[in-house]
């Protein structure tokens, strides 16, 4: 393990630091009843289908992250640097996983918000699709270059549970980025975000 538990968060930050440098991954919004196709000519950067979502150990990857989650049964798992697992769902998405050094839910869901939603400095168009004690599904798009390119929306989620001696630990594909055509769409974002909060507990 080369860094410990409580650069976690720091890490998060790198991520999206990175993000807003590289990332063109776009995404489309749906009603809250209702979802619908990428727009015209993109591809959603993942299709889900719950019926092959397992219940899977994270901890046979990585000790620091003792959660049980239902995950899809061909994903890759794989340890990272900071002693959690990166989930990789398809290519461009991935779901990481971390232990978190923070004193509260509270702490941990707004810290998240201003590395997500609240960076109005390089994203327009935001907007909180579901919003829970214990995590949130947004939509945002990159704001346009000076050269006049402009993006599509895309949604992403974050979800974070407490397990005993106030152990803090998150779930987030708010990481994954990508350069190609696909788009991060809103239906895959909520409905991971609901797998995920039905199926994740911390094991005692």
């Amino acid at each position: 393990m080369k860094k410990t538990i409580i650069m976690a968060l720091m890490l998060s930050m790198a991520l999206y630091s990175c993000k807003d440098k590289n990332a063109t991954a776009e995404g489309t919004e749906t009603a809250a009843t209702e979802t619908e196709a990428a727009p015209a000519g993109k591809e959603p950067i993942y299709t889900v289908n719950e019926a092959d979502w397992v219940e899977t150990d994270l901890s046979g990857t990585s000790t620091l992250t003792p959660i049980i989650v239902k995950l899809p049964k061909d994903a890759v798992l794989e340890k990272n640097g900071n002693g959690g697992v990166d989930v990789k769902i398809a290519e461009d998405y991935v779901i990481s996983v971390y232990a978190q050094a923070v004193s509260s839910m509270e702490e941990l869901i707004k810290a998240n918000k201003t590395l997500t939603t609240g960076r109005t400095e390089q994203y327009v168009d935001i907007k909180t699709i579901t919003d829970e004690p214990n995590g949130f599904v947004f939509t945002y798009t990159m704001k346009p270059e000076a050269n006049g390119a402009t993006y599509n929306p895309e949604s992403h989620f974050f979800f974070a549970l407490e397990g005993k001696d106030k152990a803090f630990f998150s779930l987030s594909d708010s990481g994954s980025m990508t350069m190609s055509e696909k788009v991060y769409t809103e239906e895959a974002a909520k409905k991971v975000y609901e797998i995920i909060k039905s199926s994740a507990k911390v094991k005692q």
